[in-house]
């Protein structure tokens, strides 16, 4: 078996459990995170799960970031071995103590999920930040899946659960586009942040494997141009952007959106500080 997760495609977490017991290399499985299921059971929303085998190579692998689960295989206890036969001419040897099995790992639990409220259904366009992933950004190449072949409803939470992950992150933004393009259409996610420099540190990466538009470039000329510079950014026509915590002046600036399905929502505990202008 490889040494990374073994994809298993979309199936229910019962299923992934059992496909797991069922091979003897399989130690444990990863999935969506309880957050994702209340969410899902919450919005009426057939939950989407990815199943992966943790392979016994892999060893203790976990992730600690929010955005996943990872369920170990409970080890059975190892059998007390019977004292051995004494011969009848011989003392009677005490039995031996039977080996203590060593206990098993405890993944580390993910952290309490972040909070969020909702700014209303609009965006506030005169902030530093970057579109992490929409439909039809496939220039330059990537695109078309909200990571790892995730389409549909379930980018919402996707969206959420990466700006939750990232420090520097203060706000998102996701609009459902699926009346526009369909079932399989992943939305449009933009995050919000702190600085530039976090704005573009975040971007270059490309959790999502996101495409370019053939207006503004591929990725990294996205970047630069949306998280901005002292020059400006993107969502402000070029002028300077806000950075800085959030503050009341960038719920105030947040524009109406005329689509009900497109909102924005801000980290609980961001909203302090005086904002600045690149």
């Amino acid at each position: 078996m490889d040494h990374a997760p073994l994809d298993k495609g979309s199936v229910i977490l019962p299923q992934c459990k059992l496909l797991c017991d069922a091979d003897s290399d399989c130690s444990g499985i990863m999935t969506q995170s309880n957050s994702y299921y209340a969410w899902a059971a919450k919005k009426n929303v057939t939950p989407v799960t990815s199943c992966y085998f943790c392979p016994k190579s892999l060893n203790k692998w976990s992730r600690a970031d929010g955005s996943q689960a990872v369920y170990w295989k409970t080890l059975a206890p190892m059998p007390t071995p019977a004292p051995s036969a004494a011969p009848t001419t011989a003392p009677t040897p005490a039995p031996s103590a039977a080996p203590t099995p060593a206990p098993s790992a405890v993944p580390t639990p993910a952290p309490p999920a972040q909070a969020y409220e909702f700014v209303g259904n609009c965006f506030t366009g005169s902030r530093t930040g970057q579109q992490m992933f929409a439909d039809g950004y496939t220039y330059g190449g990537g695109g078309g899946t909200c990571g790892n072949g995730v389409t549909g409803s379930a980018c919402a939470q996707v969206c959420k659960e990466g700006c939750e992950a990232n420090t520097h992150c203060l706000a998102y933004y996701y609009g459902d586009q699926q009346s526009h393009y369909g079932t399989n259409a992943i939305g449009q996610c933009i995050w919000q942040f702190d600085t530039p420099e976090n704005c573009k540190a975040a971007s270059a990466l490309n959790p999502y494997n996101s495409g370019g538009h053939p207006v503004y470039g591929n990725w990294a000329t996205m970047t630069n141009h949306f998280c901005g510079d002292a020059n400006g950014c993107g969502w402000n026509g070029g002028k300077a952007c806000r950075s800085g915590p959030w503050t009341p002046a960038d719920d105030a600036e947040c524009v109406q959106s005329p689509a009900p399905g497109y909102s924005m929502y801000k980290k609980v505990g961001a909203a302090f500080g005086a904002a600045t202008t690149l």
